[in-house]
């Protein structure tokens, strides 16, 4: 074999023993943007285990002392376990009744700052439980931002896009780790007449 093509073979091999990238990529459209004059939100998930997953939440009535359990959303782990408020909302995949709806693209970061223990909401439950329990997008920054800060977050960095039909918003967000409970975030309100693409790395600076 030539020279040339031994350094593609040790190429090709370093390639190969690359773990597969798990991206996902969001496309957020404002009103003001769209030819219906609603908010729209695209959300491609490159995960293969997720395939044809429908996740569904009915709506429901909760008493006094019930709880939800939470489930790590990509290895089914139970991390613990939270109060439920006195409603709920239907949620079915990443959307609720309401229209209020989120999706995610990673962005990864230190290890030092994904600790599960004590931290309980992982990405995946952290979107859910914020869509059984958010009426707007505001809300549901709000929610996400008081769930972490009551229960831990347990995931690594996250860009969550959240629309209700008629603002959206993009959030990034990062944990604490054994630092603090919750997460460090910044929430920004796409204006109007724009359309924002977001893709595994943070960006809200590059939009001020």
């Amino acid at each position: 074999m030539n020279p040339t093509g031994k350094r593609f073979m040790r190429q090709a091999l370093a390639l190969g023993l690359l773990p597969l990238a798990q991206a996902c990529t969001n496309l957020l459209v404002t009103p003001g943007a769209s030819d219906t004059g609603v908010a729209l939100l695209g959300d491609n998930d490159d995960s293969a285990r997720r395939l044809g997953a429908v996740t569904h939440f009915a709506a429901a009535k909760h008493k006094a002392g019930d709880m939800r359990e939470v489930f790590d959303f990509d290895t089914g782990v139970k991390l613990g376990e939270i109060p439920q408020p006195a409603q709920t909302y239907n949620v079915m995949a990443n959307a609720n009744e309401y229209g209020v709806t989120i999706g995610e693209t990673t962005h990864g970061g230190l290890t030092e700052l994904t600790l599960k223990e004590p931290n309980i909401m992982d990405y995946g439950s952290l979107i859910l439980t914020t869509l059984q329990r958010s009426k707007t997008a505001r809300e549901a920054v709000a929610c996400m931002a008081n769930l972490t800060s009551l229960y831990g977050y347990a995931s690594s960095g996250e860009g969550f896009s959240i629309t209700d039909g008629q603002e959206s918003w993009y959030m990034e967000v990062i944990g604490k780790g054994a630092f603090g409970t919750g997460m460090v975030w910044v929430a920004l309100r796409v204006p109007d007449g724009y359309v924002v693409a977001n893709a595994n790395q943070g960006g809200i600076a590059a939009y001020e």
